[in-house]
C-alpha cells in the first residue's frame, strides 16, 4: 500500500488531497468481510482527529481483482461505527457481474462526512467463492478528499 499526499496543484484540480495505491498482495493477509486500516496506517497519529472531514471518494480499478473460483469481489470504504459511510458497496473483481479493467466509481453513501471520534478509514473487501489469501491479480487507486476541520 502507498499512501500519497497529492501536491497543492493536483488537489485545486481534481479536489482530492490524498491517493492510496493498493494491490492484491494488501489483501491477502486480510479476512473477507472485516475491516483494515488504510489511513492514516502508514503515517502519523495513528487516527485521524475529531473534525476531520472526509468530503470526497473516487476509487479506480486499472486491474481487475483475479482468483481461483472467486465469483465476486465486493469493496465498501468507511469507519469504525459505519463501514460504508464514505464509499458504497462496489464489485472489483469476480465474475458474477463483471467489470472492465480501469473502471472509475465515484462517490460515497454519505459523504461528505465529519469524524464525531478520532478513528481511521477502513475498507472491508467480501469475497464470494473463493479466498482473499489466494488474489493473484488486481490494483485499485483510492482518492480522498480529507481535511481537518478541527484547525478552522
Amino acid at each position: 500500500m502507498i499512501i500519497t499526499k497529492l501536491s497543492a496543484e493536483e488537489t485545486r484540480e481534481h479536489q482530492f488531497t490524498h491517493k492510496i495505491a493498493m494491490t492484491f498482495a494488501d489483501f491477502v493477509p486480510e479476512l473477507s468481510g472485516t475491516a483494515f486500516e488504510i489511513f492514516p496506517k502508514l503515517t502519523q497519529p495513528t487516527l485521524l482527529p475529531i473534525g476531520t472531514r472526509i468530503s470526497a471518494c473516487a476509487v479506480q480499478v486499472p486491474i481487475i481483482f483475479v482468483a481461483a473460483a472467486m465469483t465476486d469481489l465486493q469493496l465498501v470504504i468507511g469507519d469504525t461505527a459505519t463501514p460504508n459511510r464514505i464509499f458504497a458497496t462496489k464489485e472489483i473483481g469476480g465474475t458474477t457481474t463483471p467489470i472492465a479493467a480501469n473502471t472509475w466509481y465515484d462517490a460515497a453513501t454519505t459523504v461528505p462526512c465529519t469524524l464525531i471520534v478520532a478513528d481511521s478509514i477502513k475498507c472491508t473487501a467480501t469475497v464470494t467463492g473463493g479466498s482473499l489469501a489466494i488474489l493473484s491479480a488486481g490494483t485499485l487507486n483510492i482518492f480522498l478528499a480529507i481535511a481537518d476541520a478541527s484547525k478552522l
